[in-house]
């Protein structure tokens, strides 16, 4: 491992899924516009896959991604995620507060100083970290989490080349509670996979630390392995996963990544077990079985699908690789979250090594009787986090605030730990001077683009409190 010399992971192909068309328009702009800045090679092949029906699952999302790639890279060598309400184009473009920088020792064509978002923060920690000396395969990354990994992690892939191997984090048990954790033997083999059970069962799969290991949402599959997924496509019911099957009347069926497709592999799940759904299903629970005949043929669709997994794929060795110094930290579409993860990025974003430059204010134009002020101006605490955003003198921000894409302007009070995105000149015009707004606010603005709206989009705006829970069920109450 000493001698090995470290060399930066050339890709292949970049494939997003999601799961409507609208959003993969967008984000196959944001891919193509970090390729235009050389974020992104040229020769790399990027796609945004609009998961071919509703409800697929991520595994059933994999699936249609391998597919779809090995058809475009055939034909290019002449062979023929969950809404986030504080990015408009999800967590994974999230924007961070940082930005491309040019160092001495580099010359890339065409780079510029463009902020950061969490994809470029993924796939920089992906390139230059965890994929260092891999063998050819597929990465499978989920877009819903922030990576923190130490500059020098390093994988043994002499251990881990053959078959598939899951990237985890050790935490402690309380974390897990809520997050799949893996149960490993003594040569890292996975032998289980378990979601939200008995603190008892979390506690037999810890480590000799008393942490336990818990899935991050990285996979690493060599060629071979995804050459076995590629050929699932072609079977019932798996087929309803694709574009393939969707298109030749199959009926969609949903597959987890893990709790379907890898728990298949782990040592101590039995194909009993397994194919009944006792241990798969959504997040690795039971389907409760229906009592029509919609429900019943579901649950048998489920099972079929699941004998055809075991069938195709056990066997096939599954590996997980604990990172010491790393941890996965998941973007829950809270507030409390974001602002947390947003006030903490840049301790992330340094103990990453990562080559950006990082500041608490990036892309930020502070103005003073009209003219910009790199001092003088705003009152506006050190500890607040404000990304590409104008910020005019009469404006009062408090501590621990988080700011993006704003322009603030006018005499006008935030309140401690306030979260403010997307605010114009124009929206600030219509807010009474002297307004104070109160601590643990978060205030945006959308342009919504509806039928009946008309052609041009309209501004609007939502207000709520951060600690409230967006994810509560609302029930109409009549008298």
């Amino acid at each position: 491992m000493e001698d090995e010399v470290a060399k930066k992971t050339s890709w292949t192909a970049i494939v997003l899924t999601c799961q409507n068309k609208k959003s993969a328009h967008a984000f196959q702009r944001e891919l193509e516009i970090h390729r235009s800045k050389g974020f992104i090679s040229k020769d790399v092949l990027i796609l945004n896959l609009e998961d071919p029906k509703g409800g697929v699952g991520s595994g059933g999302a994999t699936l249609n991604a391998v597919l779809v790639v090995t058809e475009h890279l055939s034909a290019k060598a002449g062979f023929q995620g969950r809404d986030f309400p504080f990015s408009p184009c999800g967590r994974f473009f999230n924007t961070l507060p940082a930005k491309h920088a040019i160092h001495a020792d580099e010359s890339k064509e065409n780079l510029c100083d463009g902020l950061v978002s969490n994809f470029d923060y993924v796939l920089n920690i992906l390139s230059e970290t965890l994929s260092i000396n891999a063998p050819p395969g597929v990465w499978i990354c989920s877009a819903d989490m922030i990576p923190s990994v130490a500059p020098d992690s390093r994988i043994d892939w002499k251990k881990y080349s053959d078959g598939i191997t899951m990237i985890l984090s050790q935490e402690n048990v309380h974390y897990a509670k809520d997050h799949g954790v893996v149960k490993l033997g003594e040569e890292s083999e996975v032998k289980d996979i378990i979601f939200r059970e008995i603190e008892e069962e979390i506690k037999s799969c810890a480590l000799n630390n008393g942490k336990v290991p818990v899935v991050s949402g990285v996979v690493y599959m060599n060629t071979k392995v995804a050459s076995k997924i590629l050929s699932l496509h072609v079977y019932h019911p798996l087929d309803a996963c694709t574009y393939y099957g969707l298109d030749n009347g199959a009926e969609p069926i949903q597959l987890s990544m893990i709790f379907d497709i890898l728990l298949c592999l782990a040592e101590d799940v039995t194909e009993s077990d397994f194919v009944c759904g006792e241990r798969s299903g959504s997040y690795g629970r039971s389907s409760r079985p229906g009592t029509n005949r919609d429900s019943q043929r579901n649950t048998m669709l489920m099972k079929s699908a699941r004998a055809m997994l075991w069938k195709s794929l056990r066997g096939v060795q599954l590996k997980g690789v604990v990172i010491e110094n790393g941890k996965f930290d998941y973007m829950k579409p809270s507030a409390e979250c974001y602002r947390r993860q947003m006030l903490n990025s840049i301790k992330l974003l340094n103990f990453s090594g990562v080559s950006f430059d990082c500041n608490r204010r990036m892309h930020v134009s502070l103005c003073k009787n009209g003219s910009l002020s790199d001092h003088d101006g705003p009152n506006m605490d050190d500890s607040s986090v404000v990304v590409n955003s104008i910020v005019e003198d009469g404006i009062k921000i408090g501590i621990n605030s988080v700011i993006s894409h704003c322009h603030l302007k006018g005499q006008i009070t935030f309140g401690s730990g306030s979260i403010l995105m997307g605010l114009s000149a124009n929206d600030m015009e219509d807010l009474p001077s002297g307004l104070s707004f109160p601590n643990d606010l978060c205030a945006m603005y959308f342009n919504v683009s509806l039928p009946r709206l008309g052609v041009k989009p309209k501004r609007v705006p939502v207000v709520f409190g951060v600690h409230d829970d967006l994810q509560v069920r609302h029930l109409l109450l009549r008298e």
